[in-house]
């Protein structure tokens, strides 16, 4: 499918052929019939993207501050291989479209097949001939309504939140300051709400364009010395009940306008991007109101909402973002906005760059407002598929399921670095990112179906890279299909799971290895050689840091929560340091336990017993100090202390070492995987299924365990 894209670095818009993404549970996918190009928010990104890095530096402040905190945290080689990478990515353009549904998630309601439906979401709503996007991203287009005009729901629903939050009533004037798509577009939705509007814009044509389309009742450049009278005296003297901006600029002169045209106890709603270090007096003397309207509306980047698809209570959030797009197409149904006139100019897609030419030189001189791009229906090309007529004993074939930022940095390299490695194949749920990985890393062929690529012939190993929620489908259809299986942690996020997991394992030819890397840490297998079976009592001690509420490890559904999704590491190497299985677990949870549910809790004690006798403790805690190592593991027995300080130094006995760089031991981890995989045995899998299967219940166990108070004992076959 043809896609238009931007590489941020040099700021160039090409359209690339990339594969068609998979639906998923939670999404629709669309075939698109029509984008809108955002002539206020993509202009700004083309600009962007033309600048130098140092002018991009000076425009984007809040990227430069992480990226010196993380050449802080991580390293300044790491740092710069990561911000090479972005800006050398291909990143998609769009995020409003309108389109034909092709195939219907599980956990989606209200859509199906054949429906013709707008889409929302920036890195979602892609100018693309096919879209994957979250099932509360879409909305159906009722009959009547333009399809044309069905692409700009998003913009609309970005102007109708801006409305909601200024709540204007019927007869109120109201001033729209800013008059590009977003503004003539909210100019028209308060004439429709039976308000005055008045429209200010530095641009002339575009103050005509919005007075000759009845969506303003007076209009006003931005240039008029007489400016601040004007709408003085329009206001009868009263100043504005509310005013909306909708410009974009970095200049603080809307707000503070803004502030003077309100009346007393007025509304300022801020809807575009501008500068907002407002003087303080015209505020304070009139009381206003000052709101800032976030995107489509309430929804909006809370992934339980738009990842998961859990609706708001409608008695209580009645406009949601998507309820808003129901809104505004409704409204287009009904022709209560008049809005044919935005659309200036139309391409197809085939034609895109010279759309973002427009955008950024507009050589032609004829004024654009809305920009739509147009998809022909195409003949289904079929996918290139490639098979080896016979395998090479000494030569490894993998596939990747999924790949970010982990397969990316860690996986990878260490690949590169074994012998007798062939990459062959990639699928991940966005096409353009398998395109531009497959590109990057030399990857020979980039598959549009997941099962495409499992039931391949040229594939003997594949490496399951995408979140944890999809873990244990992956890997029982992986090993049904008798492939050597590499999975990150977790193995799966429940015990059916486990179980169905452990019945394909058991009937299958392929090998089965969790990304547990640390017990392949060098300074871990250091002290597993000095001590041997003499471990007493192991403590281990994480500090975990913070992560945003909204992070997908926090999403019980996504990701497990932080102590299934991360702490399984852990409890691993306290398996594999003792010698033995374990037995016995008992968690206490603190600080957030008594108002969460054990799956979203941060902050546990764990104690455990293992079968031959060997104790261990995991303090896992988001409450340290940033200053202090993650990870910190002492181990005790036979009159000897070892103690391993974030993977960097090893402590014997009180006498320490410290190796070059932190090695948690993914090099180590590949080579054991790519080995077994070549020599062809299963049964010498790096990590035995017996203690894959040992970890992930005692994980389980530290959930149990806080919930019920109760020690749990897991019931290990001999």
């Amino acid at each position: 499918m043809k896609q238009i894209v931007q590489n941020y670095r040099k700021g160039k818009i090409k359209v690339l052929d990339v594969p068609k993404p998979q639906v998923t549970p939670t999404t629709v996918l669309v075939r698109t019939l029509f984008s809108a190009v955002s002539a206020g928010t993509e202009k700004t990104k083309v600009d962007t993207g033309k600048m130098s890095l140092i002018q991009k530096a000076k425009s984007r402040p809040d990227l430069v501050k992480k990226v010196i905190q993380k050449a802080k945290k991580e390293g300044v080689v790491s740092t710069y291989e990561m911000v090479k990478k972005k800006l050398d990515d291909w990143t998609p353009m769009g995020y409003s479209a309108v389109g034909r549904v092709e195939a219907v998630g599980e956990w989606v309601e209200g859509v199906q097949v054949g429906d013709i439906v707008a889409c929302a979401g920036a890195g979602k709503a892609n100018h693309s001939e096919y879209n994957l996007i979250p099932g509360k991203l879409v909305a159906k287009v009722p009959d009547g309504a333009s399809l044309e005009l069905a692409s700009f729901t998003t913009i609309g629903s970005i102007a109708l939140q801006g409305i909601r939050q200024a709540d204007p009533k019927m007869g109120e004037r109201v001033v729209v300051l800013g008059l590009g798509l977003l503004g003539q577009i909210t100019s028209h939705l308060l004439k429709a709400n039976g308000c005055q509007v008045l429209g200010v814009d530095l641009d002339h044509d575009k103050v005509k364009s919005a007075l000759d389309s009845k969506g303003l009742d007076f209009g006003v450049l931005g240039t008029d010395s007489q400016i601040d009278e004007k709408v003085l005296s329009w206001t009868q003297g009263r100043g504005a009940d509310a005013v909306i901006v909708t410009a974009s600029t970095p200049s603080n002169n809307p707000i503070n306008q803004a502030g003077e045209w309100s009346r007393d106890k007025g509304r300022v709603v801020i809807v575009g991007a501008i500068g907002t270090e407002f003087s303080r007096e015209p505020f304070y003397m009139k009381e206003v109101d000052i709101k800032i309207a976030r995107s489509y509306g309430p929804g909006r980047y809370d992934p339980q909402y738009e990842e998961l698809g859990i609706d708001y209570p409608f008695g209580f959030v009645r406009f949601t973002e998507q309820r808003n797009m129901e809104t505004f197409l409704q409204l287009l149904a009904e022709k209560k906005v008049n809005l044919d006139y935005l659309i200036t100019h139309r391409y197809s897609s085939d034609e895109a760059e010279q759309a973002f030419d427009l955008l950024h030189k507009n050589e032609t001189g004829k004024p654009y407002l809305g920009i739509l791009i147009q998809y022909a229906e195409r003949k289904s090309e079929r996918q290139k598929k490639a098979f080896s007529a016979s395998r090479n004993p000494h030569v490894q074939s993998v596939g990747f399921i999924g790949l970010g930022n982990y397969g990316v940095s860690q996986i990878l390299p260490q690949l590169k670095k074994v012998s007798g490695i062939g990459l062959h194949g990639l699928v991940t749920s966005s096409g353009l990112t398998a395109k531009a990985k497959a590109d990057q890393f030399k990857i020979e062929n980039v598959y549009e179906k997941t099962e495409d690529l499992i039931k391949s012939s040229a594939v003997d190993s594949i490496f399951i890279l995408t979140r944890h929620d999809s873990h244990a489908d992956l890997v029982k259809r992986s090993l049904t299909a008798g492939k050597n299986v590499f999975v990150e942690k977790p193995l799966c996020l429940n015990t059916d799971e486990l179980n169905e997991i452990e019945e394909t394992y058991l009937k299958s030819s392929g090998s089965l290895t969790v990304g547990f890397n640390r017990r392949f840490s060098p300074l871990v297998r250091e002290v597993k050689e000095k001590i041997g079976d003499g471990v007493a009592h192991i403590h281990y001690r994480v500090n975990a840091g913070v992560l945003p509420d909204d992070h997908w490890l926090k999403i019980p559904e996504i990701g497990g929560g932080r102590i299934l999704g991360e702490g399984c590491h852990f409890v691993d190497l306290i398996q594999f340091l003792g010698g033995s299985l374990i037995q016995k677990v008992s968690a206490f949870g603190f600080y957030e336990s008594q108002k969460k549910s054990v799956n979203t809790v941060e902050n546990v004690q764990v104690l455990f017993q293992l079968e031959n006798g060997v104790t261990g403790s995991l303090l896992y805690t988001n409450q340290g100090s940033s200053h202090v190592g993650k990870e910190w593991i002492e181990v005790n027995g036979q009159g000897q202390t070892f103690v391993i300080d974030d993977f960097q130094t090893l402590s014997v006995n009180g006498k320490e070492k410290k190796i070059s760089h932190q090695d948690k031991g993914q090099a180590g981890m590949i080579q054991a995987f790519t080995q077994n995989s070549l020599d062809g045995s299963k049964e010498r899998s790096p990590i035995s299924f017996d203690e894959l299967k040992n970890s992930t219940l005692a994980t389980f166990a530290i959930l149990e365990s806080l919930a019920t108070g109760e020690a749990v004992v897991l019931k290990n076959e001999s």
